[in-house]
C-alpha cells in the first residue's frame, strides 16, 4: 500500500515541478523585449533629389548709353523686337534727345569758339607758337615713349619755349596761355562727348551677336540714358540656379557619385552634368550650365537628382541610433547560457555611420559576421535578455 502511494506523490511532485518551471519561464519570458533579426546588407544608400530652381542668361550684355542721369531720350522707332536674333552692329532702335542734351550740346559748342578766339588774340605770336610746338612734341613723346628721337625733339622744344620765357613778363604770358590751352581742351572733350552722345541716339546699335531680351520702351515712350536701352543674351546655353538647404548641401558634397540628373524646363525634360556646388551671398546652391535659348529665360526649372553616397553595410532606420558624434549605435542577438537553459540577449555595438536617410543608414565598418536586431517592441540594454520571435 506504502509502495504505490509513494509513487503517487512522487508523480504529482515532478508534474508540479515541470508546471512550476514551465510557467516560472514563460513568466520570465512574458517581460522580456520581442525582437526581429536580420543580417548586414552589402550596398549604399540612393539619394533624391528634386530641386526648383531659376533660368538666367549665361552671357547678357546690358547696351547703356550714358552714366548721367541728366539726360534721358525718346523712342521714335524700334527696328528689332523682344525674343528676335540680331548680329553686331545691327541697328536697334532709334531715339532723339531731350532738350536738356541739345542745349548742353550748344552751350559747349559756343564755348569752344570762344576758348579758341582768346587763343587767337595773344598778343606774343613767338610765345605762342612756341607753346604749341611744344604741346605737340610732347603728345607725340607720350604716344610712343621708347622713341629716342621724339623725346629729343621734345626736349628742344621746351628749351626753346623756356629761352622765351626768360623776359620780363613772359612767364606771366606763358601761364596765362597755358590757362588758356587747358580751356580749350576741356571744351574740346565737352564737345566730343556730348556729340558722340547725340550721334549715338541717332542710331543705337547691338554691341554684339545674340538675342534681344529687352528692350527701354515702346515707341513715344522716354527714359533715363542710365538705364539699359536693351539686353542682349547669348542663344547658345541657359544659366541654372537650384538653392539647396545646408542638409542638402551636405548630402551632395558627400554623395561618391551621381547616378541620373535630369532637367525640365517647361516641357522639354533631357539629362545634363553634373551640376556644381556653389556658395553666393552665404547661400549653397547647385549651378548648371544647359543647352537653350531665350525662351527658357525666366521660366522655372526642375532638377531630379539621384546619387550614391559610396557603399557599405546597410541596416534598416529604425535599428540604428545615429549621434553627431559620427558613431551609430546599434544591437545584435547574442546567446548565453542562463537558468532555464540557453537563452538570448541584445548586445551594443558601435561603429562609423557614413549616411542614413529616411529608411536606412549606411555603416562603413560594421560587425558583419553577427546576427543584428532589426526590430524590437520596446527599448533595449546591453546584455539586456530578448526574446527572438524572427
Amino acid at each position: 500500500m506504502k509502495k504505490p502511494l509513494c509513487l503517487c506523490l512522487l508523480t504529482v511532485f515532478l508534474l508540479s515541478a515541470a508546471v512550476c518551471l514551465f510557467l516560472g519561464r514563460s513568466w520570465a519570458l512574458a517581460g522580456l523585449p520581442q525582437v526581429k533579426t536580420g543580417s548586414f546588407q552589402k550596398g549604399s544608400i540612393v539619394k533624391r533629389f528634386t530641386l526648383s530652381g531659376s533660368v538666367r542668361a549665361d552671357e547678357e550684355t546690358l547696351v547703356v548709353l550714358e552714366a548721367d542721369s541728366r539726360y534721358s531720350a525718346r523712342v521714335e522707332q524700334l527696328c528689332v523686337s523682344v525674343g528676335e536674333s540680331v548680329e553686331e552692329g545691327q541697328e536697334l532702335m532709334r531715339l532723339s534727345p531731350c532738350r536738356e542734351l541739345t542745349n548742353d550740346l550748344a552751350s559747349a559748342r559756343r564755348s569752344l569758339e570762344d576758348a579758341r578766339y582768346a587763343l587767337l588774340q595773344e598778343e606774343d605770336e613767338e610765345l605762342y607758337l612756341a607753346y604749341e610746338a611744344w604741346t605737340q612734341a610732347e603728345d607725340a613723346c607720350l604716344a610712343a615713349p621708347e622713341d629716342e628721337r621724339l623725346r629729343e625733339n621734345c626736349r628742344a622744344k621746351k628749351a626753346a619755349l623756356e629761352k622765351l620765357c626768360e623776359g620780363d613778363g613772359s612767364q606771366g604770358k606763358l601761364d596765362r596761355l597755358r590757362e588758356k590751352h587747358r580751356r580749350l581742351k576741356a571744351y574740346e572733350e565737352s564737345v566730343l562727348h556730348l556729340q558722340g552722345l547725340y550721334d549715338a541716339l541717332s542710331s543705337v546699335r547691338a554691341p554684339r551677336a545674340g538675342t534681344v531680351l529687352m528692350l527701354a520702351g515702346r515707341v513715344g515712350e522716354e527714359f533715363s540714358l542710365t538705364q539699359p536701352a536693351a539686353k542682349i543674351v547669348s542663344e547658345e546655353e541657359v544659366r541654372l540656379s537650384f538653392p539647396l538647404t545646408a542638409e542638402q548641401a551636405a548630402y551632395y558634397q558627400m554623395a561618391e557619385g551621381v547616378a541620373r540628373c535630369d532637367l525640365r524646363l517647361g516641357a522639354a525634360r533631357f539629362p545634363i552634368e553634373p551640376p556644381m556646388l556653389c556658395a553666393e551671398g552665404g547661400k549653397q546652391s547647385l549651378q548648371a550650365a544647359a543647352p537653350g535659348g531665350p525662351l527658357f529665360y525666366g521660366a522655372g526649372a526642375v532638377l531630379e537628382l539621384e546619387f550614391s553616397s559610396g557603399s557599405g553595410y546597410v541596416l534598416p532606420r529604425s535599428a540604428v541610433s545615429v549621434g553627431e558624434d559620427g558613431l551609430a549605435r546599434y544591437y545584435v542577438l547574442q546567446q548565453r547560457q542562463g537558468f532555464f537553459g540557453t537563452e538570448d540577449y541584445a548586445a551594443e555595438r558601435e561603429a562609423v555611420w557614413l549616411d542614413y536617410d529616411e529608411e536606412n543608414v549606411l555603416l562603413s565598418d560594421a560587425a558583419t559576421m553577427e546576427t543584428a536586431i532589426i526590430e524590437t517592441n520596446a527599448p533595449l540594454n546591453d546584455e539586456g535578455r530578448v526574446l527572438a520571435t524572427g
